[in-house]
C-alpha cells in the first residue's frame, strides 16, 4: 500500500515535470517578448487589452482580450464579475484583484447606439499575459501597415483576421489549460500526501494483531480506514477531471496514477472486509463470555 502511494506520488512529480515544460510551450506560441522590457515584481503581469477612464473604455489593444470580447471605445463598465462598480476606483479593486494568466473576467457593458438608445450585454474576458501582449499588438499592427500600402479597405482582410484571432483564441484556451493543471497537480499532490500517510499510520499493521484491540479501538480503526477511502475518492475524482480536459501527453500519465488510485481502492475494500469479519469475530467471542459469565453466576447462586 506505502509503495502504491510512493509511486502515485513519483508519478505526480513527473506531471509536475511536465507542466514546466509546456511552460516552455507557451512561450513558443507567442515569442518570448521579456527582452523588450522589464516589469517591476509588483506590476500585473496580465492584461484584458483595454484602457479605463472612470467606468468607461477609452481605448482597445488590437488583438487583445477586450478586443476579441468585441468590446469597443466609449463602452461603460457596469458590473465586474457581477460586482457593480460606479467609480475607477472600484474598477482598479475588481480587476487587480488577481493576477492569474487565463484566468476569466465577467462583465455587464453599457453600450449607447447611434439612436443615443443604450443596450446591455455580458463579455467575458481572459486575462492575458503581458509579455506576450505585445506580440499579439504587432500581428494586428502589421495587418493594418498591409492594408494601408496595398490601399486595401480593412473589410478584406476579414478572414485573416478571423483566423488570426482562431489562433489568439486557442492559445488563450492553452495558457488557462496550463495553470489550471498546475493547480489540480499541486491540490492531488496534498491529496495523495494525506492519503498516503494515513496508510502508513492507520492500515499498515499486522491484523492478527487485532484480537488484542477492544472493540472500540476496532471500530475506530475501521471508521479511519473508510475516511481513507473517502479521500481516494476525492483524487480518483481529480484524476477523472483532469483527464478530461487535458491533451493527449499528459493523459497517459494521469491514468497510470488512476490505476494506482484504483489498486488502492481494492485494497481498502479488502483490508475493510477483513476488518470487519474481526470486529464479528470480537463481538461473538464477547457474547459467548457474556453468556457464559451470566451461567456461572447462576450456577454460583444459593
Amino acid at each position: 500500500a506505502a509503495a502504491a502511494m510512493k509511486e502515485a506520488e513519483e508519478a505526480a512529480e513527473r506531471m509536475e515535470e511536465d507542466s514546466d515544460m509546456f511552460s516552455s510551450m507557451e512561450f513558443a506560441l507567442f515569442g518570448d517578448d521579456r527582452s523588450e522590457g522589464s516589469f517591476e515584481p509588483n506590476m500585473p503581469k496580465t492584461t484584458l487589452g483595454m484602457v479605463v477612464t472612470d467606468t468607461e473604455i477609452e481605448s482597445i489593444i488590437p488583438g487583445g482580450p477586450a478586443f476579441l470580447a468585441r468590446l469597443q471605445s466609449s463602452d461603460k463598465i457596469v458590473e465586474i464579475n457581477h460586482q457593480s462598480v460606479h467609480s475607477y476606483n472600484d474598477v482598479q479593486r475588481h480587476l487587480c484583484s488577481s493576477d492569474v494568466p487565463g484566468e476569466k473576467v465577467k462583465l455587464l457593458i453599457e453600450r449607447r447606439n447611434h439612436d443615443h438608445s443604450a443596450s446591455s450585454f455580458e463579455a467575458e474576458l481572459v486575462r492575458f499575459p503581458v509579455a506576450k501582449m505585445r506580440r499579439v499588438s504587432k500581428i494586428f499592427r502589421i495587418l493594418t501597415i498591409i492594408a494601408d500600402k496595398e490601399k486595401t479597405n480593412m473589410e478584406d482582410l476579414t478572414e485573416v483576421m478571423r483566423g488570426v484571432e482562431e489562433i489568439l483564441l486557442r492559445d488563450y484556451s492553452i495558457i488557462a489549460q496550463f495553470h489550471l493543471t498546475r493547480q489540480n497537480i499541486r491540490s492531488l499532490k496534498e491529496k495523495i500526501s494525506i492519503a498516503r500517510k494515513c496508510l502508513l499510520e492507520e492500515t499498515d499493521c499486522n491484523l492478527k494483531e487485532l484480537s488484542s484491540f477492544n472493540l472500540r479501538d476496532t471500530n475506530t480503526r475501521l471508521e479511519r480506514i473508510e475516511a481513507d477511502e473517502e479521500a481516494l475518492d476525492e483524487i480518483s475524482l481529480y484524476f477523472t477531471s483532469i483527464m478530461a480536459k487535458n491533451n493527449m501527453s499528459q493523459r497517459e500519465e494521469l491514468s497510470n496514477l488512476l490505476d494506482v488510485a484504483t489498486q488502492a481502492h481494492h485494497m481498502f475494500d479488502l483490508k475493510t472486509m477483513i476488518l470487519r469479519d474481526e470486529i464479528k469475530k470480537i463481538e461473538t467471542t464477547r457474547q459467548i463470555e457474556q453468556e457464559q459469565e451470566k451461567n456461572q453466576n447462576c450456577l454460583l447462586l444459593p
